[in-house]
């Protein structure tokens, strides 16, 4: 039995950090991207020009940004039509079926997809438990919901034993 290692593949300061270039020339055609504390604060409607403006790049590279959150999903949806992007609100990550969804309707293969977020417990291991690349960033902000900060805690007491 194959044992999963469920660390990130990649850990950056922050998305802006994530080289497109270098995903495209990996032939990365999906980034499946975290919207709370990856783009913006869990209770932001908009996020900021610098990463509008790596999502319009990533876009004008021939990639589709979709957006993943376990937020509900109207300002999820939001966030999304301002982007020009996919979104799936409420996906339960880490559990796979949202996942399987966009890689069906996207007809994807696991290796043109990479996941991005800042959390271990839902978007690293959702990515992980797919079998999809992945990139851990920080989070964008130290205020969290009230179980996020307890997963927090343990996420952080197992990335300190990498970073």
């Amino acid at each position: 039995k194959m044992k999963i290692n469920w660390y990130p593949d990649e850990i950056k300061t922050s998305l802006l950090d994530v080289d497109l270039d270098q995903l495209k020339k990996e032939e990365i055609k999906v980034i499946i991207c975290d919207v709370d504390n990856t783009l913006c604060t869990h209770d932001a409607l908009v996020i900021s020009d610098e990463k509008k403006a790596w999502i319009r790049k990533a876009q004008d590279l021939g990639m589709k940004v979709i957006l993943i959150s376990n937020n509900h999903g109207g300002r999820i949806q939001k966030i999304a039509d301002d982007l020009g992007c996919q979104a799936y609100g409420f996906s339960l990550k880490p559990l796979p079926h949202t996942y399987m969804k966009i890689l069906k309707k996207n007809h994807l293969k696991r290796e043109q997809v990479i996941c991005i977020g800042d959390q271990l417990f839902t978007d690293i291991w959702g990515a992980k438990g797919m079998k999809l690349r992945n990139i851990y960033v920080r989070p964008i902000s130290e205020a969290d919901i009230f179980y996020t900060r307890l997963s927090r805690k343990i996420e952080n007491r197992i990335l300190k034993e990498r970073l």
